[in-house]
């Protein structure tokens, strides 16, 4: 049973995932990522982290997803969407995503997860201890102590992200009046 659970949430996963690259309208693309963030949670009920999955639904598929709904419907992203995509953006795209697939690989390499000689991914042994709890004062703890810098840069980029929208969404005075006398 638990294996039907796990491809029936790996399958919202992936097809919620797919299903957001593809979609043309933003809205669709936006629900889209809900479903593949749901299935996220059911993964990790199966893995018996209640506290991430809760969080998961609550954080995640409700308040980020509302902020980006809002976002969309707020930039109206369907006016620009009918624009022709430009040959130099696509493989401006494609460059970055190379890039970012070279630092992942340099990333794992350098600290030893990758080994490229046997082609394996290392694994961890029988005699080392892995740090896991499930408990919430233990995720608190570690938040606010050894992760401290990584949330606080979260927390920064995500306000810079939101400062940025609502400096590109409004719309100024001076160009409506213009555009209004253009008009009459």
């Amino acid at each position: 049973m638990t294996e039907f659970f796990f491809f029936l949430f790996a399958t919202m996963v992936i097809g919620g995932a797919a299903s957001m690259v593809l979609q043309r309208n933003s809205l669709n693309s936006a629900m889209s990522m809900i479903v593949s963030l749901l299935g996220v949670a059911g993964i990790f009920l199966l893995l018996e982290a209640y506290l991430l999955s809760v969080l998961q639904i609550v954080v995640y598929a409700g308040a980020v997803m509302v902020l980006i709904l809002f976002i969309v419907m707020l930039m109206d992203v369907d006016s620009q969407a009918k624009k022709a995509v430009r040959m130099c953006r696509v493989l401006a795209g494609l460059f970055f995503f190379a890039l970012l697939v070279a630092a992942g690989a340099y990333v794992l390499k350098t600290c030893g997860y990758l080994n490229l000689t046997e082609g394996k991914m290392a694994t961890v042994s029988e005699g080392s201890a892995v740090e896991y709890s499930t408990g919430l004062k233990e995720y608190g703890y570690l938040l606010f102590s050894k992760y401290m810098l990584v949330f606080q840069t979260v927390a920064f980029l995500l306000f810079a992200a939101m400062v940025g929208v609502i400096v590109i969404s409004k719309k100024y005075v001076a160009e409506e009046d213009a555009n209004k006398e253009e008009i009459k």
